[in-house]
């Protein structure tokens, strides 16, 4: 899988990591009507890289990149494990408990928020697994994501 690279500007700059702004932008960017649509989809997002020893200053520019692979496990994390789980305790509480539906789903919402309460307590350790590389982009490598 090809790792995922963007191109930005680093805001804050430590000797262990760098805080980059970056401009994410939708698909509509290719999209002929983008002129007419109402949607405005492009957002500023802040991404913080470990620096590897690199000395950056702020207002250097960068490219950030990401392993391929790194987007599809945050969207099994993010997505797809807790629609699973909140699916199996819903369809578990609906069976053992017959006839009271509400149950079953208060449960499943109440799983669904434990999950994601999990997921914040333990975004230390799971920032390790999701970490973005840094370099200094040349004048012919920042070109516009």
């Amino acid at each position: 899988m090809e790792p995922v690279c963007h191109t930005g500007i680093v805001r804050e700059a430590s000797p262990e990591a760098v805080k980059v702004l970056i401009e994410q932008i939708s698909a509509c960017d290719a999209c002929r009507a983008r002129k007419f649509c109402t949607s405005a989809d492009v957002r500023e997002k802040i991404i913080e890289a470990r620096t590897g020893g690199q000395n950056f200053a702020v207002g250097d520019k960068v490219v950030l990149t990401a392993r391929g692979s790194m987007g599809l496990k945050a969207v099994w994390v993010a997505y797809v494990l807790p629609l699973l789980l909140m699916m199996a305790v819903l369809f578990v509480v609906a069976g053992l408990m017959t006839g009271k539906e509400w149950v079953a789903a208060v449960s499943a919402i109440v799983v669904l928020a434990v999950y994601y309460v999990l997921l914040s307590l333990l975004r230390n350790r799971i920032r390790k697994n999701f970490a973005f590389e840094v370099r200094s982009a040349s004048d012919g490598d920042f070109d516009k994501d």
